[in-house]
């Protein structure tokens, strides 16, 4: 017997069914080829008249071109080509925790670039900063004995099956949100994975609570899901730091930024396939017998038990290819024979070529991929004006990870019984990328011909990545001052 949707925890809100469709066609793009052809005619729909067997062999033969995978990540490398790195004035538990957020291991940078691919592919993301057993330790000194701590949990955007937020002050603040989880367990050589969803909400009295359930099927197939796991959470909020790229809507609707270079690339599947079919025939083309008729059956005899009979003998076949020579036999209608091959016009080829490359090109420069110029194509001038673009967009969405990064923070430090003093360096400056390998030569003159000073030109190698993050400002005229006074390096302070 099914549950009614009011009783069953993993019935989707308004809001995922609505982006259920998107995330599907992003989920399958970035899992890559396999998984876009085990959907057979989702994506390569099958011909009116088309053979299951003729359909099998072009779904197997058509090309994929991961055009969409290698935009995104290209888009979301940029914020990384320096260091994610705590500011402000955060404690030493802080920058512990920064060192392995999730417990699994991952910096705050490795973790972040997660975060924030996932994000610009999905449209959003969230950050869950939870604690083990969501029960901490009273003091600080009870919770540095029992080595326990907060850490934070990526939630993605198609595991949210609802969310809902109410504004306290100028932010947004969870009040309801239910999510998947999996637990898989090792059963002896085998495996067996459990179904959850965790429900968190505020109570009455204002305090957030969470309930977990897990799906269980009885052996007539009906589906329940009992309560697993319940408690209070110990902070004033439910901490759950939301990152949005998407255009948004409602509580949680988002629009992914990139749903229509999804769509696009599947056009390039479809094109793609064409072209495979047109050069497949261009590969193998026709042999065209001209006056002549196609051979036919004959009959000879053969004894059986003494007596003879008439047999039909196949037609002889035609053997085309290499050491192979064919003769047209004479016609008496006064046709002349000939031999021939029919294959497609080669300028037709060309322009099946030229349009999926020109799908190709449409993708990237949509993509907000900076191109590379080259003659008779794209311009500087075009080639910097998509550059810009993207750096406009990337950086719009580093600053949204800013933010979420930062709230994550504070809900670490709420955990942690601390003030919230985290700040957190994002890298967004890629107006650099874009100049020329000499731009630092010209500030070096600048500095030779007294207009630009020292400690302007060591910044401005800092923004530039020439110096590496472990660059000291502040500390280095002290150290060229001992490198003058001759003193080796290992007298140097640590």
């Amino acid at each position: 017997m099914a549950l009614e949707k009011r009783d069953d925890p993993s019935n989707p809100s308004a809001d995922y069914l609505a982006m259920q469709p998107d995330w599907e066609l992003i989920s399958d793009i970035r899992a890559g080829v396999r998984a876009i052809k085990a959907k057979g005619e989702k994506y390569l729909p099958k011909y009116e008249r088309e053979s299951q067997s003729e359909y099998k062999r072009r779904l197997a033969c058509t090309p994929w071109r991961p055009e969409f995978v290698d935009a995104l990540r290209n888009l979301c490398s940029k914020p990384f080509t320096k260091e994610v790195t705590l500011q402000g004035a955060p404690s030493q538990r802080i920058k512990d925790i920064a060192e392995d957020v999730d417990g699994k291991g991952n910096s705050l940078n490795r973790f972040s670039s997660g975060v924030f691919t996932d994000g610009v592919a999905d449209g959003l993301t969230a950050i869950y900063v939870t604690y083990p057993d969501a029960e901490p330790a009273a003091t600080q000194a009870e919770e540095k004995a029992s080595g326990v701590r907060p850490y934070w949990v990526t939630i993605k955007a198609d595991d949210i099956l609802a969310l809902y937020t109410k504004k306290v002050g100028e932010r947004d603040v969870v009040t309801e949100a239910r999510f998947k989880e999996c637990e898989v367990k090792a059963e002896g050589f085998a495996e067996t994975a459990s179904e959850r969803v965790r429900w968190i909400r505020m109570d009455e009295g204002g305090k957030p609570i969470w309930t977990l359930f897990e799906k269980k099927v009885d052996t007539s197939g009906n589906v329940t899901w009992p309560p697993v796991g319940n408690g209070a959470l110990t902070i004033s909020e439910i901490p759950i730091s939301l990152f949005f790229t998407g255009e948004r809507s409602g509580n949680y609707r988002v629009k992914p930024p990139l749903s229509d270079l999804a769509n696009m690339q599947i056009e390039i599947y479809w094109a793609l396939s064409r072209e495979d079919e047109i050069l497949t025939y261009a590969g193998s083309p026709m042999l065209k017998a001209v006056g002549m008729s196609p051979p036919q059956p004959t009959q000879a005899p053969v004894t059986v038990d003494g007596r003879q009979h008439l047999v039909e003998q196949p037609a002889s076949e035609i053997t085309v290819g290499p050491r192979t020579i064919l003769f047209a036999p004479p016609a008496g209608d006064g046709v002349q024979p000939d031999w021939d091959f029919i294959q497609p016009d080669a300028a037709n080829i060309e322009a099946v070529s030229k349009s999926v490359q020109g799908k190709i090109e449409h993708f990237r420069r949509l993509a907000l991929q900076p191109q590379t110029p080259s003659s008779g194509t794209v311009t500087a001038t075009s080639a910097a004006i998509d550059a810009a673009k993207a750096h406009s967009a990337v950086e719009a969405w580093a600053g949204g990870l800013k933010d979420a990064l930062e709230q994550a923070f504070v809900y670490t430090a709420m955990w942690l019984k601390e003030d919230a003093k985290t700040e957190v360096s994002v890298h967004t400056d890629f107006g650099v990328d874009l100049e020329s390998a000499d731009e630092f030569s010209n500030l070096i003159s600048m500095k030779k011909n007294g207009d630009l000073s020292q400690r302007t030109l060591w910044q401005e190698g800092q923004r530039r990545g020439i110096l590496g993050p472990q660059f000291d400002i502040d500390k280095e005229p002290e150290e060229i001052a001992k490198d003058q006074e001759g003193l080796e390096p290992e007298d140097h302070p640590e």
